[in-house]
């Protein structure tokens, strides 16, 4: 398991990494103090999958034989008040 810095609410998107090169095999989103978003650059207040608080947010792991995630192409929507924390394995 690997983890990035935490991300505190904004009422913005922000990019999981501006690292091109972290692919993961799993990915693990926890939001505390309020829900948030997942998706692609549009994501945002009303688009994008809900990551409830105080649930994780799982992408379903697969090896890398299938694929694996980028995680640069990965954004969040985190309002004020929430906190995301971030996981992932690239094993």
């Amino acid at each position: 398991m690997k983890t990035i810095a935490d991300i505190s609410g904004n009422n913005a998107a922000h990019q999981l990494t501006t690292n091109a090169d972290i692919y993961a095999t799993a990915v693990y989103l926890g939001a505390t103090g309020g829900p948030a978003r997942v998706g692609d650059a549009n994501v945002g207040a009303t688009r994008g999958a809900s990551i409830e608080a105080s649930r994780i947010f799982t992408f379903p792991p697969k090896p890398f034989a299938q694929g694996s995630y980028k995680l640069s192409a990965i954004f969040v929507y985190v309002p004020a008040g929430t906190t995301l924390s971030i996981t992932y394995d690239n094993d």
